[in-house]
Order: C-alpha cells, then sequence, then structure tokens
C-alpha cells in the first residue's frame, strides 16, 4: 500500500506492505539513501517492522515542502 499525503505543509510518502518485515541482519544502502534525503530537506525516514503479528513492514519519508511552494486545498 502507498499513501502520499501533503498536510501543513509538509510532504509524506507511505510506504506499507503485508511481508515478513525487514530481516534482522541487512545492509540498508537504499535506506540509507532514502534517510540521508530526507535530511538534506530537513526531513527524516522511519521505518518500523514488523507493523503487525507475523510480519509486515511501513516505512514513512517526510520532508517540509519549501515555503514558496503553491499548494491546493
Amino acid at each position: 500500500e502507498i499513501a502520499v499525503l501533503v498536510d501543513d505543509g509538509v510532504l509524506e510518502v507511505e510506504v506499507t506492505d503485508d511481508g515478513t518485515g525487514l530481516p534482522p541482519h541487512r545492509v540498508d544502502r537504499g535506506l540509507r539513501n532514502l534517510a540521508e534525503r530526507a535530511e538534506r530537506l530537513d526531513g527524516r525516514l522511519s521505518v518500523r517492522s514488523p507493523t503487525r503479528p507475523g510480519g509486515g513492514t511501513r516505512l514513512s519519508w517526510r520532508v517540509p515542502l519549501p515555503l514558496d511552494t503553491p499548494q491546493e486545498n
């Protein structure tokens, strides 16, 4: 499941799956890249696993929108 939200000047992209979750011993090159990009934009990346009994992962990437970006209501 993928959700893209814009609220109160913040862009959030959330990805949730129903898989087995992230393995405990993993190489986070892709996740590290997402985290670094968020930090450069004064945002953050959070990853939670498992999100339900038996597995699942939720990734949330949040960054503030530039002040000069028009927003639709």
